[in-house]
């Protein structure tokens, strides 16, 4: 057997291992509640602030875990249409 053929192989065992480990269904509906939870969540902050519109993002990769902002915007804002910022009084070296 070739060093390729043999790479193939492992490969294919480990994911078929990977594949057996993981509950694609549990993942499927853990993901629907998760933005379930996001939904209620814009819900509330709507009836709590009254903003014109919800920013959103969904962040995971330096932190290590899938996490959401909600930012409330409002019209006589100075971010009206633009992104949020994350640190508005970062400052930044030139």
């Amino acid at each position: 057997m070739t060093d390729e053929k043999k790479l193939h192989e492992t490969l294919k065992e480990k994911f078929d291992d990977f594949k057996a480990d993981v509950d694609v269904h549990k993942a499927e509906h853990q993901e629907k509640d998760a933005l379930k939870d996001v939904e209620k969540a814009a819900k509330a902050i709507h009836a709590a602030f009254h903003p014109d519109k919800i920013n959103s993002g969904a962040y995971g990769d330096t932190s290590g875990h899938l996490h959401f902002h909600l930012v409330p915007k409002y019209r006589e804002q100075a971010e009206w249409g633009e992104v949020f910022q994350m640190n508005p009084q970062k400052r930044f070296l030139t």
